[in-house]
């Protein structure tokens, strides 16, 4: 019995050496941004988070959002990434509809930074059916295609357990986590997105799928960009591309997908990223895209507006408002 509890004692001395110690080296390492500047090249902007099991990081505020939301009873719920979140685009194409309408047009925006189709789906099972919106416009495409951490956004999901939750503040289990990270990805190998191409597929089926059983009516939303071969943005290559040249043609595969889930599953899409192709290259860099050619000035934002509200009107979406 002795022989057992010291064993247990010696144990427990080691895990808190190496835990002050690697507190002491100031050692971190989370599944989860824990904030993210904003703007590039300068970055001045940053939006802090907090971890969340299932959707990996929601903002601080995301709790209230929904609380907020669910006495709004929003006729629109706006689904997406950072151009969704950090966009005035919903507003104003809420303003449009009701210009249409002549009555108000109740929305929300629940769009997050840094989310991909895993997130959304996951997103729209827990938090946004239960808001019972009549229509849901899904608007992913950029971080689904980047590296992440090398692993794809199920394998990270499959590390996030309830006993993740509660050792994950622990920095001895964090460098364990590292290792099996470090582990996945050498195994793994070639270029790992994080929602491979398949799975950005299949989550657009599922998000489709599941709104429509839920009596909510989905709006697939292409996403659109200023990219030009040759003068894609170096940075993205720091971190989010193994090579900068994947950019446009990586991007326009995860485009092309959304638009055959659109016509695989007749849902409406409202196809933002051909609508933009057509204005002038000049402008697009200029007045609608702000230097990353992925997120949108006002001036982009009021033309995604104009073209979510007329799509809305062709289709017949405005109907149900």
């Amino acid at each position: 019995m002795l022989r057992i509890l010291f064993t247990f004692l010696g144990l427990s001395l080691g895990l808190l050496i190496a835990e002050v110690f690697l507190i002491l080296i100031q050692f971190s390492f989370r599944l989860y941004p824990e904030d993210v500047e904003f703007g590039w090249p300068n970055r001045d902007r940053i939006e802090q988070f907090s971890p969340d099991n299932e959707l990996f990081w929601v903002k601080k505020d995301y709790a209230t959002t929904l609380q907020q939301l669910r006495i709004l009873k929003p006729k629109i719920i706006f689904m997406g990434d950072s151009c969704t979140s950090m966009g005035s685009y919903p507003d104003m194409t809420s303003q449009l509809l009701e210009l249409d309408i002549g009555k108000q047009v109740t929305f929300g925006k629940v769009g997050h930074v840094g989310w991909t189709t895993y997130q959304g789906l996951a997103q729209l099972r827990r938090d946004i059916i239960p808001l019972s919106p009549e229509i849901i416009t899904i608007y992913f495409g950029w971080n689904d295609h980047w590296r992440g951490f090398d692993l794809t956004d199920s394998q990270v999901g499959w590390l996030h357990t309830k006993v993740h939750k509660v050792l994950s503040p622990l920095r001895s289990y964090q460098l364990i986590l590292k290792s099996m990270v470090q582990i996945f990805s050498y195994t793994k190998g070639g270029k790992v997105y994080r929602v491979p191409l398949q799975e950005f597929e299949k989550n657009l089926h599922s998000m489709v799928t599941m709104a429509r059983s839920s009596s909510i009516r989905p709006v697939l939303i292409t996403p659109p960009t200023s990219h030009t071969l040759g003068n894609e943005p170096a940075y993205l290559k720091e971190r989010w591309l193994y090579e900068i040249t994947d950019l446009i043609p990586l991007h326009q595969e995860y485009v092309n997908v959304v638009r055959t889930v659109g016509r695989e599953l007749n849902v409406d899409l409202c196809d933002l990223e051909q609508e933009f192709k057509k204005l002038p290259q000049v402008e697009l860099e200029n007045s609608y895209f702000y230097s990353d050619g992925i997120h949108l000035r006002p001036e982009g934002d009021k033309m995604i507006a104009k073209l979510l509200a007329r799509c809305f009107k062709d289709k017949g979406i405005i109907g149900l408002l």
